[in-house]
């Protein structure tokens, strides 16, 4: 739910993680977008910017809030959470590191 005038998007329980077995170096990284006073934001645009390789993943939150994007390589990446009526959230260095035992 939008609350009116500007207010601040917030990007919450943002996760990576890699199965640790897995024949694979990618991971997932998933959160939930809310604004300043909790509520979900559903339709945000949330862009995942790989600071080394430049590559460009997005996505939107679902009517939840829900964002979720799949094979993702390991890295550092910068967040972005955009929505009409609301200030743009910006996250730096976002790290995909693989979850050992």
């Amino acid at each position: 739910m939008k609350t009116p005038g500007i207010a601040n998007l917030l990007a919450a329980v943002l996760t990576l993680t890699l199965a640790p077995h897995a024949q694979t170096s990618r991971g997932t990284v998933s959160g939930t977008v809310l604004d300043q006073s909790g509520a979900t934001v559903a339709g945000a645009r949330v862009g995942l910017i790989g600071v080394d390789t430049g590559v460009k993943l997005s996505t939107e939150s679902n009517d939840a809030g829900v964002y979720r994007f799949d094979a993702v390589d390991l890295g550092v990446y910068r967040l972005q959470v955009a929505q009409p009526g609301f200030r743009t959230y910006l996250g730096a260095g976002v790290h995909g590191r693989p979850i050992l035992d």
